[in-house]
């Protein structure tokens, strides 16, 4: 929840690009009130969008619906309340995404447009690179089991053929039972690594990892360099799903 001191250093702001994650819902009449000139972009519109419910994502697109999102009046995606947040875990979303950001500035600063047209080029090239780079890394594990704690890479599993298996449920943490289900899960897909993200809490992901011998590794859905860590995720996954109990 912002401070006061957080809203005013955004007050000056002219245009807010937003992923659809639910924080962002309940702060755009917040920020609108605030700036009442401020124009809200849904970087997600029009993405294909997973179901959240679950937290296991199987490797296709059957379940996916599209998200209908508008830019006027800050209303957002119809689906923010229903499907997976977490669309930039996926150069293919990234680069649609940044095609909306590049539009929406080329029309806030008509002065800029060529030189924002051309840096919009260069990342989309870039984004592809890497999207051909990963999937050729991720090719020799196709098929097999992501198991993460906080079901943050839907997305990545979709792209390149992974079946993300979530222990968290709904944001809670799983009981004895479900603790007990998911050993059997785990042994039966042949799973050697768990995935934990920094910001959420391990002690169940490590509880498992103990009681089944599995590694643990670190994978960061929110660090800066977008690009490169998208980079290091494929690199971490590749490496962890190697690695047989």
């Amino acid at each position: 929840d912002p401070t006061p001191r957080e809203l005013q250093r955004v007050s000056t702001a002219r245009i807010w690009f937003t992923t659809g994650v639910a924080l962002e819902t309940a702060l755009v009449p917040r920020l609108q009130a605030a700036i009442p000139d401020l124009r809200v972009v849904p970087t997600h519109a029009g993405l294909t969008l997973l179901p959240a419910a679950g937290g296991d994502h199987d490797g296709h697109d059957h379940a996916g619906h599209q998200c209908a999102g508008h830019d006027h009046a800050g209303h957002q995606c119809a689906g923010d309340h229903e499907g997976d947040p977490h669309v930039w875990l996926s150069p293919r979303n990234t680069a649609a995404q940044a095609e909306a950001m590049a539009r929406a500035l080329q029309e806030l600063l008509p002065g800029q447009a060529d030189a924002i047209a051309r840096r919009a080029a260069d990342l989309a090239g870039d984004l592809a690179t890497l999207d051909r780079d990963l999937a050729d890394l991720l090719a020799p594990v196709r098929g097999r089991t992501l198991l993460v704690f906080h079901p943050a890479f839907g997305y990545f599993a979709r792209d390149y053929g992974l079946v993300q298996k979530a222990i968290e449920s709904g944001g809670l943490a799983p009981g004895p039972r479900r603790l007990a289900e998911l050993m059997r899960e785990v042994e039966a897909a042949g799973v050697g690594t768990v995935f934990i993200q920094p910001q959420a809490s391990d002690q169940a992901a490590r509880t498992l990892a103990e009681t089944a011998g599995l590694e643990v590794t670190v994978l960061d859905p929110l660090a800066r360099d977008h690009l490169a860590n998208l980079r290091r995720i494929g690199q971490a996954v590749r490496a962890g799903l190697e690695v047989r109990p």
